[in-house]
């Protein structure tokens, strides 16, 4: 690239530029010839403005080859241009005009006398308010009707979703800690993770409790690959981009077998709690017996896997005997080989979703206890973000159960995710604010059907009500405070931003503590300064 000095060339005159390689005898020959046309009044563009929905970028002429700001693409979201180029008065007609895959689509523009700029609103097809701009040009017509193109090709990037979440077996399963990578296939077929960086994002990701992925990436064609350990790696399908993918849902097989998580055992029924949810039909009287009792079972939380699908699954069972349970109770989880009549050898016990059997045949006792009737907690939960908050849990005649904890949200963090109860039945959870926004806790007492939810509203937290100048908190400005200010400027005293002595000691609120703001409390101190007017 180099500048070429065009001189003494007449208005509507073509100068002739040949551009050579001299080299071995490869590159021999090789270069090209162009012609460039002197216009004394050309339309050239000088600055564009673009904006969509809340974003704006500008460029100028001297920065059309720098990587152009990305935008988020929202179809049905009209485009707004404000564009200046040199000589309008020459200028007929004017248009912002997209070229992709060879095909134009142009945006009138309209002349703007007051601002010297032409603007336009609007979409570049208005049977497609779904259309990803391509390669941005600026033409037009001037007044001898003369066709021009006003400047080089400009390209934003525009980013559209894809996003949804991994879940296992049922849709509100939610499932944490999966590595979520987007990739990219290229026109000719080839497939490659991402590079985010440009965009300003990370890719991969880690899910969070809700299990939430998201991206807004450019137009092509995606797919979403997921990795766990423990799990079948999984994917979606390849989806065209735009239009929008918000609902993109997928499903993690674990590879484990399925065991018990708990037992509990009361006079009229017992509960069985898996550990994942299981195949309803396989949870019989056959495959989990009760020594001693004729029992019916049914399923406790029965649940679909994707609404619509007709199949549904379930982690908790009751057993109802015929005779009321006494004393210690014993129960066989069974994993039993069976000749069918065609003598093959077949497996039965209870199996998982994903099909998964025992791995063994075991016993659990059971002894029969007083059934908690209610499980409590706050509706409601107010704390700041970076602050601490406590909640108490509390069941009546349920000490030393365990409670189980999930949160649908990252805007919070928990002490714990499981609970023991003490001899009064209660518990206590911290809960952390990280960002604003809410989020819903989920309390279950094991082997039981009691639950009890929270919502925790996180919010910004409070700043500190101090008295500019006042660092001690002693009720008085005195040059004591200015001394701790004129400490804290050179680093000898360590006030946290934000803390009540850092907003004291930044008496002019620049967001440092320097000497100025000791000078300025020394002052105040001997009735110089007027602390009202900090």
């Amino acid at each position: 690239q180099t500048t070429l000095p065009l001189t003494g060339l007449q208005d509507g005159e073509n100068a002739v530029i040949d551009a050579q390689i001299k080299g071995n005898d490869t590159t021999a020959g090789v270069g090209c010839r162009a012609a460039v046309a002197f216009r004394a009044k050309a339309v050239v563009l000088k600055e564009l403005t673009m904006t969509h929905r809340y974003s704006s970028a500008t460029v100028t002429t001297d920065k059309l080859a720098a990587a152009q700001p990305a935008f988020t693409f929202v179809p049905g979201t009209p485009f707004s241009f404000r564009i200046s180029v040199s000589n309008s008065d020459r200028v007929k007609e004017l248009f912002i005009v997209s070229t992709k895959e060879g095909t134009k689509k142009q945006l009138p523009l309209v002349w703007n006398e007051p601002s010297g700029c032409w603007f336009g609103t609007g979409f570049f097809d208005e049977a497609d308010h779904s259309y990803v701009p391509g390669d941005l040009t600026v033409e037009g017509t001037d007044l001898d009707g003369q066709r021009f193109v006003a400047c080089p090709a400009v390209s934003f990037l525009f980013l559209i979703d894809p996003s949804g979440y991994a879940y296992e077996a049922v849709l509100s399963n939610r499932l944490e800690g999966a590595t979520a990578t987007v990739w990219y296939r290229t026109p000719d077929g080839l497939e490659m993770p991402w590079d985010a960086a440009r965009a300003g994002q990370q890719n991969p990701v880690v899910t969070a409790a809700d299990g939430a992925f998201a991206w807004d990436v450019p137009e092509g064609v995606w797919q979403i690959r997921l990795k766990k350990k423990g799990y079948s790696s999984a994917m979606s399908e390849w989806m065209e981009v735009p239009p929008e993918r918000t609902n993109v849902f997928i499903p993690m097989e674990s590879t484990d077998s399925p065991s018990v998580s708990s037992l509990s055992v009361y006079e009229d029924h017992a509960v069985v709690l898996f550990n994942t949810y299981m195949e309803i039909d396989s949870v019989t009287p056959s495959t989990v017996r009760f020594e001693g009792y004729d029992c019916t079972v049914d399923p406790i939380d029965k649940t679909e896997s994707i609404p619509g699908s007709g199949i549904f699954y379930a982690k908790a069972f009751r057993f109802t005997p015929a005779v009321p349970f006494k004393g210690e109770v014993e129960v066989s989880f069974r994993l039993d080989r069976i000749l069918t009549p065609d003598g093959q050898e077949k497996r039965v016990s209870v199996r998982s979703y994903n099909g998964e059997m025992l791995s063994r045949s075991f016993t659990l006792m059971g002894t029969v206890t007083t059934e908690p009737v209610a499980l409590t907690a706050p509706e409601t939960l107010n704390v700041a973000a970076n602050r601490r908050a406590e909640l108490a849990v509390f069941s009546a005649d349920a000490a030393g159960k365990t409670v189980s904890v999930s949160c649908d949200s990252a805007n919070v963090t928990l002490s714990a995710d499981t609970l023991t109860l003490d001899e009064n039945g209660s518990a206590t959870l911290t809960v952390t604010g990280e960002m604003p926004g809410t989020a819903t806790l989920t309390f279950a007492m094991d082997g039981t059907l009691l639950t009890a939810r929270t919502e925790v509203t996180v919010t910004l937290p409070e700043r500190p009500t101090v008295t500019a100048g006042d660092v001690d908190g002693d009720g008085e400005i005195t040059s004591g405070d200015a001394r701790l200010a004129l400490r804290a400027s050179v680093k000898l005293e360590d006030y946290a931003d934000g803390s009540e002595q850092f907003l004291a000691a930044d008496v002019d609120r620049n967001g440092t503590i320097e000497s100025s703001d000791a000078r300025l409390i020394l002052r105040a101190s001997v009735k110089l300064e007027d602390p009202a007017q900090w």
